[in-house]
């Protein structure tokens, strides 16, 4: 259920003395970045006569039915997330990408902001259309003070628990990959830290994905796909390639997962660590070069490599193919059926068309 706020209608100013503990107020406005709850308020002996004087006059502004900024203007973020705990109540705590957000991840922002609050407790979200504020509530019969980080606020999910949630309620399997690389990629969390959410939860949803998306950005270069890729291509008959091959340029080295030098050709398996920005680009940018080197760079992703081992394979040996490569007459009658059972053409690497 969403109580929709469509705009504060100007309140009538009354012009009475009000007993509201002033100095109360504002040790609470500075605890909580000047957003406090009308709750609070009533607890500081202010009535709903005081807040519709000041709001009349200009000084506060209401967002949704129950929270008050002691300020008119634009709301910051953490205003925002203020704005989300207190609409959501006492037991209430900022969750998934809100509060993986407000502990430093970037590249997730959302308009809405997600809470969580005991199960059976009210669970009644928020849109105010004047401020563009969007509040989720969610039930748990896990939260407890354990998953609670003991000293930030607005009160968060612990990292780890945070960005497990997050990823476990993404809209789509590469967005749930992306928010468990890049917690560890911005140097927030160890893969470990993860690691152990996902072994402590009974319950998760996507918990494979999750848990294959750990293990790529925790592997690095060495990881496990670029191994399941080198035992494939054995399996296929392709040549043995050179893995962690040195490419060296004018101020460094590159390194290639698998380089199959005699024909020029150079394999990368790409986590989906490569998917986000800006590690897209300097791989683009690596490619490129090498390209114009003269060597005939692929990408397989670690999902093809884990899922599809049989189409990462194809499109290896047809660009093999392409640079003169020449198998046994067993291995080339293999690569065929291989191509024809995953749809694709050994001679162009493409997939087949459907007539």
């Amino acid at each position: 259920m969403v109580v929709e706020v469509r705009g504060s209608a100007r309140l009538g100013a009354v012009p009475r003395r009000s007993p509201l503990d002033e100095d109360g107020l504002t040790a609470l406005a500075l605890a909580q970045d000047g957003v406090v709850s009308r709750d609070q308020i009533a607890a500081l002996k202010g009535d709903r006569h005081c807040i519709a004087h000041r709001v009349g006059t200009g000084r506060w502004q209401v967002v949704g039915p129950r929270v008050v900024v002691l300020r008119t203007g634009e709301l910051t973020f953490r205003q925002r997330l203020w704005v989300a705990v207190l609409h959501s109540g006492r037991d209430s705590v900022l969750t998934g990408l809100t509060a993986a957000e407000a502990d430093g991840l970037r590249g997730f922002a959302s308009a809405t902001l997600h809470t969580v609050v005991p199960h059976g407790t009210d669970a009644t979200g928020m849109r105010d259309t004047r401020t563009g504020t969007v509040v989720r509530v969610s039930q748990s019969r896990r939260l407890s003070d354990e998953l609670v980080h003991p000293a930030r606020s607005p009160r968060r999910l612990l990292l780890p628990q945070a960005v497990v949630e997050a990823a476990s309620e993404a809209p789509s399997l590469d967005r749930t990959r992306l928010i468990v690389v890049a917690s560890v990629q911005q140097r927030l969390l160890l893969a470990s830290d993860l690691r152990e959410v996902v072994g402590g939860r009974r319950r998760l949803r996507r918990r494979n994905v999750i848990a294959e998306a750990i293990d790529d950005v925790e592997g690095g270069i060495h990881s496990l796909p670029e191994r399941s890729w080198t035992r494939a291509g054995r399996r296929y008959g392709l040549p043995e390639p050179v893995r962690q091959a040195r490419v060296q340029r004018s101020d460094g080295t590159w390194y290639l997962d698998a380089d199959y030098q005699p024909w020029g050709v150079g394999v990368e398996i790409n986590g989906t660590q490569h998917q986000a920005a800006p590690q897209t680009d300097s791989d683009d940018h690596r490619r490129n070069v090498l390209a114009t080197g003269g060597r005939l760079v692929i990408t397989i992703s670690s999902h093809t490599v884990r899922h599809q081992p049989g189409m990462g394979v194809v499109a290896t040996a047809a660009a093999l193919l392409a640079r003169g490569w020449r198998p046994t007459a067993a291995v080339e009658r293999g690569l065929l059926d291989l191509a024809a059972g995953v749809g694709m053409d050994l001679v162009t690497g493409d997939l087949r068309r459907s007539a």
